[in-house]
Parts: structure tokens; sequence; C-alpha cells
């Protein structure tokens, strides 16, 4: 088969060799662009917060880094990162858990393929967000609800990763 050649686009380097790195890092004009670049953010977030006028509506980037400093110093930021982590495992893991058996037995069996494939298309075409508030009225503001959550966002593409590779 014939492989179709890509035109380069004017100012671009379609060489194999990375452009814009010496030894793995950054050149320094690179890192500089990119540091100015999260310096105009901040200051244009900074100058949003002086023209809105109200801190506790929309605080600048300097008020936002001190309660962030006050959260470590006291302790509850690193608390929630673990528990938010703590559940984000345990959601993944139940998904892997079921997920990958299912999607073996569907690559596997035709007849199980022919049963499950249409629900799971199906059920593949709804957006997650649009189940959160179900989730919600099911299991109430809950681990289980954000387990809910988890679960479906992860197994619909975790499926599907396995199909393709089992099939291959």
């Amino acid at each position: 088969a014939a492989r179709r050649q890509l035109t380069p686009v004017m100012g671009t380097n379609m060489s194999s060799a990375p452009a814009r790195t010496t030894g793995g890092l950054l050149r320094p004009s690179d890192a500089l662009l990119k540091s100015g670049a999260v310096l105009a953010l901040l200051a244009v977030w900074d100058l949003s917060a002086r023209i809105a006028g109200s801190p506790t509506v929309f605080p600048g980037p300097l008020q936002c880094f001190d309660q962030i400093r006050l959260l470590i110093v006291r302790g509850t930021l690193p608390a929630a990162v673990q528990e938010s982590f703590k559940t984000l495992i345990i959601g993944c893991s139940i998904c892997i858990a079921i997920v990958i058996p299912l999607a073996l037995l569907i690559a596997q069996n035709r007849l199980v393929a022919a049963v499950l494939q249409p629900m799971v298309r199906f059920v593949s075409c709804v957006p997650a967000i649009a189940l959160i508030p179900l989730f919600i009225v099911w299991f109430g503001f809950s681990t289980t609800a954000v387990y809910a959550t988890l679960f479906y966002t992860s197994a619909i593409p975790l499926l599907f990763s396995v199909l393709t590779g089992v099939q291959k």
C-alpha cells in the first residue's frame, strides 16, 4: 500500500528527531516562552480579580495560593488528596475486576457478544455527566455514587480497549 506523504506546514520541522530539545531538556527559549505564558495567564487572572473587586466571589491568584498554603499547613489538603486517591484506586479496581473478565467473555463467546454488545453500544452513547444526577438520586451523596460514576466513566473505554486488544 502506498503511504500518503504529509506536506510540511511552513515553519514546521518534519524530521524524526525532536526539534525543540537538547538532551531531553527544553531549550532556554522554549522554557522562557512557556514560563511567559504561565505568567501572562496569572497576570490576566489577577487583573480580572481586581476588576471584579470582590475576593470572596472571584479571588486572585495570591489569595488562592495563600489558602492552598493554609490548607497544607493545617493538614486538610493532604488528607483530602489521600482520600481522593483512595477512592479513585478503589473505584478503578472495581472497574478492572468486573470489566476485564466481561470483555474477555464477550471477545471469546459469540452468543454473549451478540447479547451484550448492543447494550454496551447503547450505554456508551450516554455521557457520564448525564448520569451523575441519577447516581446521586439512587445512591445519595455517598462514596457509592462516586464509585458508580468512576465505574461508568472508565468501564466503557476499558471494555472497548480490552475487546480491541483481544481481537487483534
